[in-house]
């Protein structure tokens, strides 16, 4: 709901400190996080630019 009404985006990155990980999994979990981040900026570009409302289409099955 808060999305609709406030235009509130969110993902969950979960991040330790306990641990350190060997450099292979840290680099793809860093590139992993880092895409998120990219995406995250494309999705609220994408709503702004976007001026057209919705269309609802409910297709009857028999």
């Amino acid at each position: 709901m808060r999305w609709y009404r406030y235009g509130v985006y969110a993902w969950n990155s979960e991040v330790g400190t306990s641990f350190q990980p060997e450099w292979t999994r840290a680099h793809h979990e860093t590139m992993e996080f880092a895409n998120g981040l990219v995406e995250l900026m494309g999705v609220a570009r994408d709503f702004a630019r976007d001026k057209a409302r919705p269309r609802r289409v409910c297709p009857v099955v028999r």
